[in-house]
């Protein structure tokens, strides 16, 4: 069952560990270094990159049973995975912020 979720307007909803797996992945060129970074399972790691592939119709990763190989596609949608990250990341710090002001008047 694909953890992806098509909305109205075709816009998928994900998780955003997702996308924090696929790029950790295409960093390091290790479903194993991704799992232990994030405290996963090897197995979940290399499914969710799957079900990404799955979504996107592409390829990201060229897998044998010694390494994976980072595709042109993979390395063209990272800065995009990237900054997607960076911007969730950023309002959660500013949402944070504000519910810490909103404490503290309280």
């Amino acid at each position: 069952m694909l953890n992806f979720r098509r909305v109205a307007g075709g816009c998928y909803v994900i998780k955003s560990g997702f996308i924090a797996f696929f790029i950790t992945t295409a960093r390091s060129n290790s479903f194993k270094e991704t799992a232990e970074k994030w405290g996963q399972l090897r197995r979940e790691v290399s499914r969710s990159n799957k079900e990404l592939e799955s979504v996107l119709g592409e390829i990201l990763f060229y897998r044998n049973t010694r390494s994976i190989i980072v595709t042109a596609f993979c390395r063209d949608i990272l800065p995009e995975c990237e900054a997607v990250i960076e911007k969730v990341n950023d309002i959660f710090t500013t949402c944070g912020k504000i519910h810490r002001n909103i404490k503290s008047i309280v």
